[in-house]
């Protein structure tokens, strides 16, 4: 059984900000290596949105 969360980063492609949350994902993926389970990266099917949840 997996006790580490799982973060999944929403992002609008056609803002520009698929950059912005690859990089934020491979922060969290290195600093936070024996915490993290994984980082999930989607891009949003509505403009604009840019939304980090941990599951």
């Amino acid at each position: 059984m997996n006790l580490k969360p799982t973060v999944a980063i929403e992002y609008c492609p056609k803002c520009g900000w698929m950059l912005r949350a690859a990089y934020m994902a491979q922060e969290l993926l290195s600093t936070f290596t024996d915490e993290v389970h994984g980082v999930l990266l989607k891009p949003s099917e509505t403009g604009g949105a840019y939304i980090i949840t941990i599951n």
